[in-house]
């Protein structure tokens, strides 16, 4: 990495929720942090699964060197007897990882 470079980092960048109940609406925060040397802008976060989980909410203004910012999904629970991975995908200026994925996982 340069000197002069953002990076994105998570410390649990895969949330496991274990057990859920089926029909349930769950809210997960992802904390990323700005682990470089310059502002690290998102500029959007997607989702692989647009009727499993949703985002709520993702940093507007650049997370500067050494601070922290959230990430807020909701995660759609759905028929009992599934494992279920779902991606979220934090598009930023990381020149290392422009499109950082992370994960949530569920067993009903």
């Amino acid at each position: 990495m340069s000197p002069a470079q953002p990076m994105i980092a998570c410390d649990k960048p895969l949330l496991d929720l274990g057990e859920v109940r089926s029909d349930q609406k769950l809210i997960c925060d992802f904390k990323i942090r700005n682990a470089g040397h310059q502002p690290l802008i998102v500029s959007d976060v997607k989702t692989g699964c647009g009727k499993c989980i949703e985002v709520l909410a993702f940093p507007r203004k650049p997370v500067l060197p050494g601070e922290s910012s959230v990430i807020r999904v909701r995660l759609l629970t759905g028929d009992p007897g599934s494992t279920r991975v779902n991606g979220v995908t934090v598009c930023s200026n990381d020149p290392i990882a422009p499109r950082y994925v992370l994960r949530v996982s569920s067993r009903r």
